[in-house]
């Protein structure tokens, strides 16, 4: 569902930005991907993430890639507990992507 996509990227944006993962140079389709990402609030606190449609593609690297993080999380190895607990707390998705806007 909707709330488990917000889970998936919220991962994958802090091991970016945390440098937990880096991507080389060399996957500049992924990064641009990955840079094309929007997170938009939703009607009643929940969060829209969508990647854009250019030249027939649809953002498949980045999900691709996201899932691939989000089962390095599911196995323990990205995250602290704690960060785990600080990105992934109990409140509503809409929470945690205020002001993420567009990009990843």
């Amino acid at each position: 569902g909707q709330t488990g996509k917000v889970d998936t990227y919220t991962i994958a944006r802090h091991a970016l930005h945390s440098r937990i993962v880096r991507i080389p140079r060399r996957y500049e389709k992924l990064a641009r991907q990955l840079r094309e990402v929007i997170g938009r609030p939703l009607p009643g606190g929940g969060i829209s993430i969508q990647s854009p449609r250019n030249n027939g593609g649809h953002g498949d690297l980045a999900s691709a890639f996201v899932l691939a993080l989000w089962d390095l999380e599911s196995k323990g190895k990205t995250l602290s507990p704690d960060e785990r607990d600080r990105l992934l707390p109990p409140l509503s998705c809409a929470s945690r992507w205020e002001g993420m806007g567009r990009g990843f």
